[in-house]
């Protein structure tokens, strides 16, 4: 997909909104499965994280821009195995000189330098985002301390392993190295009806001695009252809840999966055995989509409930302040009728003469009169 032309969509749509939206990326892979794999070019077995089984097919790596009100595809690369025993379609050698060629050796990249890759070139041609978005598999330090040598701040949730952080524990009042359970059950939770339970300063380390601060924050786990999940983010500047909020936008990219497999036949239109083939079909069912949420977006109203109540409201109050304005003036010119027994030509010159006193902005509220 041409990602300079996904930009200027991209910049075409921030034009028609304010500066309130949060704009963020996505990242994400979905398994694209293949019933019979082998004729199929670099087809092999690859892990699909779903149900935690190898199965036949690729994994298709996303990248989505999100602005709240859309969700946008700028990127997608069909990630195969790197193990040659896994592999069961043909592998030929091919030109890496070539486009092809550079797109099957992409093919056997790992997910998550395929996903740095993805992140530069999205700040290489100038797509506007704040954060980048990740489910559990992106979360580890290694990856989010790249991330952040880039230039790039992450939110993600992170699971429930051994990966230490750094922190200061409340028993010994000194720092070390705890998983996130561990935090956990030595810090001292939130009460009530709180949208997070607990929130830890903290530092990712890799294995070369590198750390950055995050911000670990604990939330309810909405399937599970009794249990909880916990949030990384690389910017610790942002409140607890702008996290939490941010974090609710990356479900966007798991609707863009369910719309292009279930209703634009992303795994059954294209019967090629071709990589090439099937790497355009993928773009093709991507642009599909974009000219749909465009339409979307066009012909809806983008406005929140709570900007159509007020709006609602400032036009009652509008319309109620032009009826009483006239009320008023209508009983003031009566009043100088039965008063100074006027004519109607100096009442309508009366008339003229109040409204133009009036500044300019309340003018529009009254009419002339007819022989004025």
């Amino acid at each position: 997909m041409g990602i300079y032309r996904t930009l200027t969509l991209i910049l075409d749509i921030e034009s028609q909104t304010d500066d309130k939206h949060k704009r963020a990326l996505i990242f994400d892979d979905s398994m694209y499965q293949r019933r019979r794999g082998k004729g199929t070019e670099l087809c092999g077995f690859v892990h699909d994280h779903v149900d935690h089984k190898n199965r036949i097919g690729f994994r298709m790596m996303t990248g989505t821009w999100t602005n709240s009100e859309m969700n946008i595809p700028f990127a997608q690369t069909l990630l195969t195995t790197r193990n040659k025993d896994l592999m069961i379609g043909p592998d030929t050698p091919v030109d890496k000189r070539t486009i092809s060629g550079r797109r099957k050796a992409r093919a056997k990249e790992k997910g998550t330098d395929t996903v740095l890759r993805m992140v530069k070139d999205a700040r290489t041609v100038g797509i506007p985002f704040d954060s980048i978005l990740f489910d559990t598999w992106f979360s580890n330090p290694a990856q989010l301390i790249d991330l952040k040598n880039i230039g790039t701040d992450v939110i993600a949730m992170i699971k429930k392993n051994s990966t230490k952080y750094l922190v200061i524990d409340p028993k010994t009042d000194s720092l070390a190295m705890l998983n996130i359970k561990e935090i956990y059950s030595r810090n001292k939770k939130r009460c009530g009806r709180s949208k997070y339970l607990l929130s830890v300063r903290a530092f990712a380390t890799n294995g070369k001695g590198k750390s950055i601060p995050v911000k670990l924050i604990y939330a309810r786990n909405r399937s599970n009252k009794k249990d909880w999940v916990c949030f990384i983010c690389t910017d610790t500047s942002l409140s607890e809840e702008d996290i939490l909020r941010y974090y609710t936008l990356r479900w966007k990219i798991e609707t863009y999966f369910h719309i292009a497999k279930s209703f634009l036949k992303l795994r059954t239109e294209c019967h090629s055995t071709s990589y090439d083939a099937i790497t355009s079909h993928m773009v093709i069912i991507a642009l599909r989509y974009m000219i749909l949420e465009l339409a979307r977006f066009q012909h809806g109203d983008n406005r929140t409930i709570e900007d159509l109540f007020y709006q609602v409201q400032r036009e009652v109050v509008n319309s109620m302040m032009d009826t009483a304005i006239v009320i008023i003036v209508d009983a003031l010119l009566n009043a100088v009728r039965k008063c100074f027994n006027v004519t109607e030509e100096q009442m309508n010159h009366l008339l003229v003469e109040f409204i133009d006193e009036l500044p300019e902005s309340w003018k529009a509220r009254f009419r002339l009169p007819a022989s004025a």
